[in-house]
């Protein structure tokens, strides 16, 4: 599903699926960076997601949009997967 809300973040947001925990060193931060490059947010696995923006409240705009694109999204990942059970199960049936 597209919205105008998603569209915003179209190949701007990076995704770390091997995050694993605190940074204790230096390295875990240019780890971090070059995954991140010049793009607006970066998911982290397992943890969290980290906004970059040249201010906080252009940081906090991404971060607000970002979160209302997931409030629409993830109900959308629900009824999909309804219906997906529901059609296997109808199907068995016949």
């Amino acid at each position: 599903m597209y919205h105008q809300t998603h569209c915003r973040f179209y190949n701007d947001f990076a995704y770390d699926p091997e995050y694993g925990g605190a940074a204790l060193s230096c390295e875990e931060g240019d780890r971090l960076a070059k995954l991140i490059g010049k793009k607006a947010v970066l998911f982290m696995g397992n943890h969290g997601v980290l906004f970059t923006a040249p201010n906080a409240a252009i940081a906090f705009d991404h971060a607000y949009y970002m979160e209302r694109a997931c409030m629409m999204q993830v109900p959308m990942f629900i009824k999909f997967y309804l219906f997906y059970v529901l059609f296997k199960y109808v199907r068995l049936l016949e």
